[in-house]
């Protein structure tokens, strides 16, 4: 696998994940793949890509769905995207920055920050 994540320069403006305890997001792999969905840690979001860690890695240019859910603010999106880049850390999760295949809505951004998915920026 490569991991080219320090030739990936971070798209601005990425806005991070407010943590907020009801959010479930889960990664699914190619529809033509049957497995189970992986539990994942939204880290932070822009309209064009997601940060995500994970207790396992992907392939790059993998396409894979990003599922966020969230029953108190009935949050249900799914983000088509393609593996960018991969990086282990110390700890054996893996960062997992993923590239949307079409923007967020503005609409739907907004939804994220009005839901305290996102966290507004300091």
């Amino acid at each position: 696998m490569t991991n080219d994540y320090w030739n990936h320069v971070a798209r601005k403006p990425r806005h991070k994940a407010a943590g907020s305890p009801g959010l479930r997001v889960c990664v699914k792999r190619n529809a033509a793949v049957t497995s189970a969905p992986h539990e994942a840690e939204l880290l932070d979001l822009s309209r064009s890509g997601v940060l995500l860690r994970l207790p396992m890695s992907f392939s790059i240019d993998e396409p894979i769905v990003v599922c966020l859910e969230d029953k108190a603010s009935h949050i249900d999106l799914a983000l088509s995207a393609m593996v960018r880049w991969c990086r282990s850390e110390e700890d054996g999760q893996w960062l997992i920055g993923c590239e949307s295949d079409h923007p967020l809505e503005w609409e739907t951004l907004g939804e994220l920050f009005l839901s305290d998915v996102l966290m507004a920026d300091d």
